[in-house]
């Protein structure tokens, strides 16, 4: 992973916003001119994504006729 500070707005980046990537796409972006590789020694906090349990909806009684 590889830390980059955005010059310009990016997809849902906007200039001066400091994210993580892959080194490949970051050097892309860096060759791009869109983001300086000066946010070395920055550190990003890795995203950690947990789902809340999701409940199970009873089912659904069929009407007798």
């Amino acid at each position: 992973m590889k830390a980059v500070r955005f010059k310009q707005h990016w997809q849902q980046y906007n200039a001066g916003e400091t994210a993580s990537f892959a080194a490949d796409i970051a050097d892309a972006l860096v060759r791009a001119g869109v983001a300086d590789d000066d946010a070395a020694g920055v550190e990003v906090p890795a995203l950690s994504v947990t789902a809340a349990p999701v409940a199970t909806p009873a089912p659904r009684r069929r009407r007798t006729t």
